[in-house]
């Protein structure tokens, strides 16, 4: 926390975006440093990257345009779509909305009593998502859900996204 506090300092005073190195190399810096210290918290591999958001609804913006942009090979006559848990932040709808997706970017799945993505119906939705004319390219996960607080159980959506090639995105 001292630590935050002191590059949160550093950050106001510099008042620089750190877009790019040349215009802020100290924020970058930072940025830089932050990034590989919480990829090394969670065992990441040293090449593990990411950067840093000024919130949420940016982040899943961020994450949608990356998978778009990975994914591009796997959809080549299909619009993308995402699945979705019925309880993901509003701010992946609207950032499929922003991408040109609209709503029928996204394939809601339901969960279950405890607000869990029901990862049951993952397979189901995926081929209702076809179905539509949708090519799906990832997965949206929570952890945790705005307004329930659920976690969605990771590990098995993780193992379904290996197994179909899809992108990952824990919200």
């Amino acid at each position: 926390l001292p630590a935050a506090a002191l590059c949160d300092l550093a950050a106001s005073l510099l008042n620089n975006a750190p877009v790019v190195y040349e215009m802020a190399p100290t924020g970058t810096a930072m940025e830089r440093s932050v990034i590989r210290w919480m990829a090394a918290s969670l065992g990441f591999e040293a090449g593990a990257d990411g950067v840093l958001t000024s919130g949420g609804s940016v982040a899943n913006l961020t994450a949608l345009l990356a998978a778009r942009q990975v994914q591009a090979d796997l959809c080549q006559d299909a619009p993308p779509a995402f699945l979705v848990s019925d309880q993901a932040h509003y701010s992946v709808l609207r950032a499929a909305r922003i991408m040109g997706w609209g709503a029928e970017g996204l394939e809601t799945v339901p969960t279950d009593e405890r607000y869990h993505l029901r990862t049951d119906m993952l397979e189901s939705h995926l081929r209702r998502a076809e179905a539509r004319g949708r090519c799906v390219i990832g997965v949206a996960a929570g952890a945790c859900s705005t307004a329930t607080g659920a976690y969605d159980a990771l590990n098995p959506i993780a193992d379904f996204c290996a197994e179909h090639g899809l992108w990952l995105h824990v919200d």
